[in-house]
């Protein structure tokens, strides 16, 4: 007897973990027919279609504060298109990193922006950096940007993925230098 009630908790325990809605989920007039919930009933998974195992679509990804840490869309099971990923590590900053995924790799240009909260009103989204991918997903260049949106400083990247050259900018955005030589100052994105 006490082993078949385990058995049902633990069953239960599982069932609840894993559930899907079997209603559907209408979000900025989109259709979600995939909704996974955690143990406190929020929603972490939220996808457009998910037929024969298969992901298609947009899909948000929630952490388990409920704050969104992707939204990607998938064609096929393979990220494609738009995406966005979010970084909440210097509380109460959130980053997002957005650009476009082909084939499951970075592409283009994706850009990087913080907001913060301060007594519970986010800032607007403040673009901070740039990073150029060719199309098999390498790192060409990434640039860091003033306050006011003009490039502060360029930096360009080999066949190795290695830093090879370096340009620099003053505060309105005009060309100052450039050199092949490492520079001693280093601003990080």
């Amino acid at each position: 007897m006490k082993s078949k009630s385990v058995f049902l908790l633990l069953t239960f325990f599982n069932l609840t973990v894993y559930s899907q809605t079997l209603s559907d989920t209408i979000i900025d007039k989109i259709h979600y027919s995939w909704v996974k919930y955690d143990l406190n009933k929020n929603p972490y998974e939220i996808g457009q279609d998910y037929s024969n195992g298969i992901k298609n679509g947009k899909w948000i990804y929630r952490d388990q504060q409920g704050r969104i840490t992707q939204i990607v869309h998938y064609k096929n099971d393979t990220l494609i298109g738009l995406a966005e990923y979010y970084e909440y590590l210097n509380d109460p900053v959130a980053t997002k990193y957005a650009g476009l995924l082909l084939n499951g790799s970075k592409v283009g240009e994706w850009s990087y922006e913080t907001k913060k909260n301060r007594n519970r009103k986010w800032s607007p989204w403040k673009k901070y950096g740039l990073i150029l991918y060719d199309q098999t997903g390498r790192m060409i260049s990434r640039s860091q940007l003033n306050k006011n949106g003009s490039k502060l400083f360029e930096a360009f990247y080999d066949l190795k993925g290695e830093e090879c050259y370096w340009k620099f900018y003053d505060k309105k955005g005009n060309f100052i230098r450039e050199t092949s030589e490492y520079p001693y100052i280093i601003v990080a994105i």
